[in-house]
């Protein structure tokens, strides 16, 4: 497999996502077919072979949606579901249930944009198990290819387990997880503070705890909130969705304080519908029924989302810290 052809593969299912997620979002048998099956194809997973890839694999009374074979022996089992669908802890176990039952390394959850694939039988919580997560339609193909990698055929049934593939990136001296906090120079702070008001500087300083290069990006990998919250992220819009959660979780967030506006379009509501009427065009369930609307954009544009949604319920933004790594961006 040349990652250039894995990489062309994840552009066309980036499109599909993107011009058809109404169709998908309807059906798995749909999300399975059109996104699924591709992706298992192009990483040596040939969905049409008994010999290579058991469809509903059955446990005891319970099926699995897909077993992975290599040489004889199922590797992994995955669960599929439809586009749009969350992939809850609950049904994350199960699966990882059914794999510890059959002696099966590991597991693969998707709904055909994200994948997240854990490995079953290290003693530790399931975050901790967590081997690889990605989003298609939220970051650049060429970074999808490089973490997919670690469901490649060869790399999955390997001896002592698959391993992630790294990306060359440009990194801060001060490592990803460096806590340093140095506040960015003149020319940036008016890069991200000329149309907002003067506060967003101090959004910007918790968010980014480091100096950085104008020609960096920073790629959030974890959060903690209010000390006692500590999760693995790949996105800004994890950030946002996971703060959201915690907001919904304290109770601070609800129904009477809904809709939630972002400029012209509606953030949060208690259906899934802007205040024009028009449905979400990406709808997530939080715990307490609420609908988040899953929001596209900048870098600045998402660090602007969160500040104003902590500003609007008076939350000390010293309570969220976001870990983060640099990917300098290629000269033109």
């Amino acid at each position: 497999m040349a990652l250039d052809d894995l990489q062309s593969v994840i552009e066309k299912l980036q499109i599909m996502i993107k011009t058809h997620r109404g169709y998908l979002s309807g059906d798995e048998t749909r999300t399975r077919q059109v996104l699924i099956d591709p992706l298992l194809r192009e990483l040596g997973w040939e969905v049409s072979d008994p010999d290579m890839v058991e469809l509903e694999y059955k446990v005891g009374q319970q099926r699995a949606d897909y077993a992975l074979i290599s040489n004889g022996r199922r590797v992994a089992l995955v669960e599929a579901k439809r586009l749009g669908n969350d992939l809850e802890y609950d049904e994350i176990m199960q699966v990882l249930n059914y794999a510890n039952r059959d002696g099966i390394d590991y597991i693969i959850v998707t709904n055909g944009d994200r994948w997240e694939m854990y490995e079953v039988f290290q003693p530790a919580a399931l975050e901790e198990r967590l081997l690889m997560k990605l989003e298609l339609s939220q970051q650049p193909a060429h970074r999808n290819a490089l973490q997919a990698l670690a469901m490649w055929k060869p790399n999955l049934a390997a001896d002592g387990g698959p391993s992630a593939a790294t990306e060359p990136l440009l990194v801060s001296p001060e490592s990803a997880l460096d806590q340093t906090s140095v506040k960015p120079d003149g020319q940036q702070q008016q890069q991200f503070s000329n149309d907002l008001p003067a506060d967003f500087e101090k959004c910007y300083s918790f968010i980014s705890e480091q100096r950085y290069p104008p020609n960096a990006t920073p790629i959030p990998i974890r959060l903690k909130i209010d000390t006692h919250i500590e999760k693995q992220v790949d996105s800004w819009w994890d950030v946002i969705h996971e703060v959201v959660v915690w907001l919904v979780n304290e109770r601070i967030l609800s129904s009477n304080n809904c809709p939630i506006e972002m400029g012209e379009w509606t953030f949060i509501n208690s259906e899934a519908v802007n205040r024009d009427g028009t449905p979400f065009r990406n709808p997530r369930e939080l715990p307490n029924g609420l609908i988040l609307q899953r929001g596209r954009g900048t870098t600045r544009e998402q660090w602007e989302r969160l500040w104003k949604l902590l500003k609007q319920f008076n939350i000390d933004l010293s309570k969220i810290e976001v870990f983060y790594k640099l990917i300098e961006k290629a000269s033109s």
